[in-house]
């Protein structure tokens, strides 16, 4: 029987496409690892060819962009005593947040900086709406393991529940301040 794959959520895939792919990396003998998928992946005659980006300059310039979207999500802030930011327990914050500061039709994401962040209640409802899409994608992967069961069910589960209530609350603010 063969398998059945679709396509994650916002993948830049179809289901079909998906399934496509899903089926050639069940076939890659050896460890599943990215330089062998990229090696598989070569061939013009490859189903997943066309994923990838083979102009070189061009792969070059997106990397360089993935490089410095790493190196903005690894700055934190280190708040001074008199500072009413909370820290987490190394007394640290993210500093860079990514948000979208366009339009449904025209997308501008960036990153904006934590304190800008906390002034601006429709920047702190993406953030909070990240949060909780993520939350919800960890809890969607590991529901089907055994041993996480109590803590999906549990503490993980609170936890969405919690962030829906703020979330609202974000939303409202942010539409207080917009009116």
């Amino acid at each position: 029987m063969k398998n059945q794959y679709r396509a994650a959520p916002f993948s830049p895939f179809s289901n079909e496409e998906a399934q496509e792919i899903g089926e050639h990396l069940e076939k890659i003998r050896g460890a599943l690892t990215p330089a062998r998928i990229v090696d598989t992946a070569r061939p013009e005659s490859s189903p997943i060819h066309r994923h990838f980006e083979w102009n070189d300059t061009e792969a070059a310039e997106a990397y360089r962009r993935e490089q410095a979207g790493s190196l903005i999500r690894h700055i934190y802030l280190v708040p001074v005593e008199n500072d009413e930011i909370p820290t987490t327990d190394k007394g640290t914050i993210r500093a860079f947040h990514s948000v979208d500061k366009g339009t449904r039709s025209k997308p501008k994401p960036q990153y904006v900086h934590v304190l800008k962040l906390r002034k601006s209640p429709d920047l702190l409802a993406q953030v909070v709406a990240s949060a909780l899409q993520e939350l919800r994608a960890w809890q969607q992967r590991y529901q089907q393991y055994k041993a996480l069961e109590a803590v999906v069910n549990g503490h993980v589960k609170s936890a969405v529940i919690s962030l829906e209530k703020i979330q609202d609350t974000t939303i409202e603010m942010a539409e207080r301040v917009a009116a």
